[in-house]
């Protein structure tokens, strides 16, 4: 049985347990359970996030059997970590597509490298491979723009993170992630 957490405070995300795509979920007066029901109040009143107790593996299978006039809309999915630290505000608790409620608290600070494209790999109808000189390759799922010569990376416990893909050289700097 899935069940909610709904104690977010100084959460710590472990990635790798998260299932892709994620939805922000915005500012609210509160989230809580009611049994297997996962339930937000905001303006317009208490809506359903999600219902352990229906069919379904997942969030959005279980989510097209939740009656449209109580269901609270996910209107964005996030497919990536990079994408998550970008867009993340203190508006935004996250859902994955489990059903699993955490919250992204940015706490410190991490080098942003730049380094010249070594090569790129075109994978038919699977995108590309990118690689930056003494970085690991990255799968990327669309094609990458021959013009696109540089790779920006955020360095962080012995591993990289794909940040930027740019024409020109940037700057080294940091982010806060």
């Amino acid at each position: 049985m899935i069940t909610h957490s709904v104690s977010l405070k100084n959460s710590t995300v472990n990635w790798s347990k998260l299932l892709f795509p994620v939805y922000p979920i915005r500012t609210a007066e509160y989230i809580r359970n009611e049994g297997t029901k996962l339930v937000i109040r905001d303006k317009y009143g208490d809506k359903i996030i999600d219902d352990t107790s229906l069919e379904g593996s997942t969030l959005g299978i279980r989510r097209i059997r939740i009656d449209d006039e109580v269901l609270y809309r996910l209107t964005k999915a996030v497919n990536s970590v990079r994408d998550v630290i970008q867009l993340n505000g203190k508006a935004y608790k996250w859902i994955d597509s489990r059903g699993t409620l955490f919250e992204y608290n940015k706490t410190h600070y991490v080098p942003l490298i730049y380094k010249p494209i070594e090569y790129v790999k075109y994978v038919d109808g699977a995108g590309s491979v990118v690689k930056g000189e003494g970085l690991p390759p990255f799968k990327l799922d669309f094609p990458l723009d021959p013009e696109l010569k540089y790779i920006g990376v955020l360095k962080e416990s012995g591993g990289y993170l794909l940040w930027d893909l740019c024409k020109e050289p940037k700057k080294n700097s940091t982010r806060l992630i």
